[in-house]
């Protein structure tokens, strides 16, 4: 087909390119003015260890915190994480539900948790966002901190 061709279709069928487009665009503007703006806010968590400053003590931390970071990153979503944010902020709806709103992502070699919350109320979903930070750094230091007895308990072998 040569350039030709292809004017001579247009010049056919141009009412009713004309009036396709002018549906898909009445379409768009429809959905538009009928969808519910969604807002998005985001909270970073930085995360580190301490140590004793020497370069080798250093480079293990930090290697340590970035494979900490992704597991880190998993628990925002979970009701142990969640439920906290629901009580504090008084929402009425489960931390499954709340879940879905919120997301959670560690850049790949960095010590960076990114938390995403999203709502249609603006101020919401910047409070969700901080509350999760907040409930995410309370759950870590309770997991992290040294425990009094074992966390497992060796089985003696029958003989």
């Amino acid at each position: 087909m040569e350039l030709r061709d292809y004017v001579r279709i247009i010049r056919k069928g141009w009412i009713l390119i004309t009036a396709i487009t002018l549906a898909g665009i009445a379409a768009a503007a429809a959905y538009s003015f009928v969808a519910t703006p969604e807002y998005s806010a985001a909270a970073k968590v930085f995360v580190s260890v301490q140590s004793n400053d020497t370069v080798s003590d250093l480079v293990q931390g930090n290697t340590f915190t970035q494979n900490r970071v992704k597991s880190y990153a998993e628990l925002v979503t979970t009701p142990k994480v969640l439920n906290p944010v629901i009580e504090q902020l008084d929402l009425d709806e489960s931390a499954a539900e709340l879940g879905l709103r919120i997301t959670a992502t560690a850049p790949l070699d960095t010590s960076l948790i990114q938390i995403d919350a999203t709502s249609t109320d603006p101020a919401e979903a910047a409070d969700l966002a901080n509350a999760a930070s907040q409930s995410l750094a309370r759950v870590v230091e309770e997991l992290e901190a040294p425990r009094r007895t074992p966390a497992y308990r060796p089985c003696a072998s029958p003989r």
